[in-house]
């Protein structure tokens, strides 16, 4: 459980805080997409990082638990899938960034459900 207290500290304040940056700064966020669009090195870099840090969420937490930490395993899981297209399907990639910029719903969905994962791992990390 110390991995996994350790890790909700980490993880729990990143993502709160982007929660808040999808949330009320969505204009970064489209030129961001653009940006990935066009690949080259913020392209790699993304992918990179993504793949490298779900890949130590899993290497030192695989948790498949009916409880809590089960989310931090399934952040690491996301993460590495993330970094694989990232860096292996860019024609999937493509596809997708083409629709989420035309539906910029999903920057609220998605910050939304960032700022619940953010605070609750926050207060399982520091409060619970």
């Amino acid at each position: 459980m110390g991995n996994s207290i350790v890790l909700a500290q980490i993880i729990g304040p990143m993502a709160l805080v982007l929660a808040l940056h999808v949330l009320f700064y969505k204009k970064y966020l489209l030129k961001m997409v653009d940006d990935l669009m066009h690949g080259g090195v913020l392209h790699f870099l993304a992918g990179f990082f993504a793949l490298l840090i779900g890949m130590l969420i899993i290497t030192f937490h695989n948790v498949w638990v009916s409880d809590w930490p089960v989310i931090i395993t399934l952040i690491g899981w996301l993460s590495f899938l993330k970094g694989a297209v990232f860096m292996l399907a860019s024609d999937v990639l493509q596809g997708i960034l083409k629709y989420v910029k035309k539906a910029t719903m999903y920057f609220t969905i998605a910050g939304v459900i960032w700022l619940l994962v953010g605070v609750y791992l926050i207060y399982v990390g520091f409060f619970a």
